[in-house]
């Protein structure tokens, strides 16, 4: 009976599997604040603070921001559960060094939730995906074009480039100007980076699927 009662002794006072591997899952959300990559449906204007109506610049529909703070976990709810100001990260660079880790470039800001409407961008930051990126000549292609089903066609069927395309495995490392994603990709890898729109980018799902 002793060494029962010793044993359930320690068992009780011994930290449980669950406690010890509790932070080493919860180290990935606790750096830092809440970030969430969005798409803007409608245009906006960005602000250098919250309850001003002193206005840095127009952001247009389709661009992709960064919103920072609990308010990024707030997108996608009802229109009464949104936050009335965001704080968010606007990309700056248009053109990337394609062989670089470089952290890109952002401007800070604020935007009226309610005098837009927000979503969730398709990819979030450190998601595995791939970039597709199409070959301009290949032999397949330019035989498919010479047949009379396409001949004289400016564009073939979107299956067909997808099928000889080239496919950059890395992980969304950002955004940038236009609505697109960068993909950073391993250093020393060519190319390092790629600027994509959300249809050139194939999760690991998707390229099952394929």
């Amino acid at each position: 009976l002793r060494c029962c009662a010793s044993a359930s002794s320690s068992s009780s006072s011994s930290p449980s599997a669950s406690s010890w591997l509790r932070p080493l899952f919860r180290a990935k959300e606790d750096d830092g604040p809440p970030r969430r990559l969005v798409r803007l449906v409608e245009s906006a204007q960005l602000h250098p603070e919250a309850d001003t109506s002193e206005t840095l610049q127009e952001l247009p529909s389709g661009e992709l921001l960064e919103a920072v703070g609990e308010a990024a976990l707030e997108v996608g709810k009802g229109p009464g559960e949104q936050p009335e100001w965001m704080l968010v990260r606007v990309p700056l660079e248009d053109n990337i060094e394609v062989m670089s880790e470089r952290p890109l470039e952002y401007q800070d800001g604020w935007i009226h939730v309610p005098s837009t409407t927000v979503e969730l961008a398709e990819h979030q930051l450190g998601d595995d995906v791939a970039g597709r990126v199409d070959v301009p000549n290949h032999p397949v292609l330019d035989l498919m074009k010479a047949l009379p089903p396409f001949r004289g066609e400016d564009k073939l069927p979107d299956w067909m480039p997808a099928c000889v395309c080239e496919l950059h495995t890395g992980k969304i490392g950002g955004i940038v100007t236009r609505g697109r994603f960068l993909v950073q990709r391993p250093s020393g890898a060519v190319p390092e980076r790629l600027t994509l729109e959300s249809v050139m980018i194939l999760t690991p799902k998707a390229r099952w699927r394929r």
